[in-house]
């Protein structure tokens, strides 16, 4: 629960007679305040000060007590003055009006909106779209699916942490930028093979005419710098765009199917949460996993002849 702002409206105004400075047909029922903004600093309030009336009309009634009067500060050329709450029903339109007592006030900068105090969640069954989710089965120990979620997300941010500047596999992949630097340097400006009767190739740096000019060799250890710094010091941001998902993300579970030989990140971890978090069924002959409402996404047939155990590549539950 907290503040909603239904609408906002902005003018240059005369606020020496009674004028409209909001108009609004609001769609939820609720608890409602007028706010308006009088004067920006450069079309103000004339400084006088005095009793000011706010009027809030609600589908052609006038809401009591009426006027509401609010006594403004002398000196005061910015100002705000609010309504107090009122009961509005889904449908019903909403006009406030605003009354100066300063006969100066004639070009004036009026902010109005209107404020929802008891905006919630959308008035949407539970379980429906927008909102909220429940559990089917009754007794879901959010405690316990934040600490497996915590879990997974330890384990993902542990390879993430590898591969940022100054990690694990980024200092690696350094050693090898620096290493293939040092090679290029030592070729020279080509790279040749020399061939000899048993077969082998030794890499030299000049040629004559028993060396056979390679020079497709110099063109991928040209390149190799530029590819590994591509790789090279890549940030947490990078590597989630690649994998495709956040570390925060909420995985969805596994269709009913055949689990895909190249799975993204998120499937294949799925997998293994959906195994070991969910029903799991072992017989002699099946092993099957389950989603959380206990229907069988993937089976896989196991044998055993006493000498050989077998598990076969996993198929669809359906």
């Amino acid at each position: 629960m907290g503040l909603f702002q239904r609408d906002s409206e902005n003018a240059d105004r005369d606020i020496t007679s009674k004028i409209a400075v909001l108009t609004d047909t609001v769609d939820v029922s609720g608890n409602y305040v007028v706010r308006v903004m009088l004067g920006d600093g450069a079309k103000d309030l004339d400084g006088t000060g005095g009793a000011f009336e706010l009027s809030i009309s609600i589908d052609g009634r006038v809401a009591q007590p009426n006027p509401q009067v609010i006594a403004v500060e002398a000196a005061t050329t910015e100002g705000n003055i609010e309504s107090l709450p009122f009961i509005t029903l889904a449908g019903e339109e909403v006009i406030a009006y605003v009354l100066s007592p300063n006969a100066a006030d004639t070009d004036v900068d009026v902010t109005a909106s209107l404020q929802d105090l008891t905006r919630a969640l959308p008035a949407v069954a539970p379980d429906g779209a927008g909102g909220l989710p429940i559990s089917d089965a009754g007794e879901l120990d959010l405690d316990t699916q934040l600490a497996n979620t915590h879990e997974i997300t330890a384990a993902r941010m542990g390879a993430l942490t590898d591969w940022i500047d100054g990690g694990r596999l980024d200092a690696i992949l350094d050693l090898i930028l620096e290493d293939s630097n040092a090679l290029q340097s030592a070729l020279g400006s080509k790279a040749y093979f020399t061939m000899s009767d048993n077969g082998t190739a030794d890499l030299v740096s000049n040629v004559d005419d028993n060396y056979v000019l390679i020079e497709d060799v110099q063109t991928v250890v040209d390149s190799i710098p530029g590819l590994i710094a591509a790789l090279n010091d890549l940030s947490t941001t990078d590597l989630q765009t690649a994998i495709g998902t956040n570390a925060t993300d909420q995985l969805a579970e596994l269709a009913q199917g055949i689990p895909v030989k190249e799975p993204s990140l998120a499937a294949a971890i799925m997998l293994l949460y959906m195994m070991v978090r969910n029903n799991f069924a072992e017989t002699e002959t099946e092993k099957s996993v389950y989603n959380d409402a206990g229907v069988e996404i993937a089976k896989k047939v196991i044998s055993d002849d006493g000498t050989t155990y077998n598990e076969d590549e996993m198929v669809s539950g359906a």
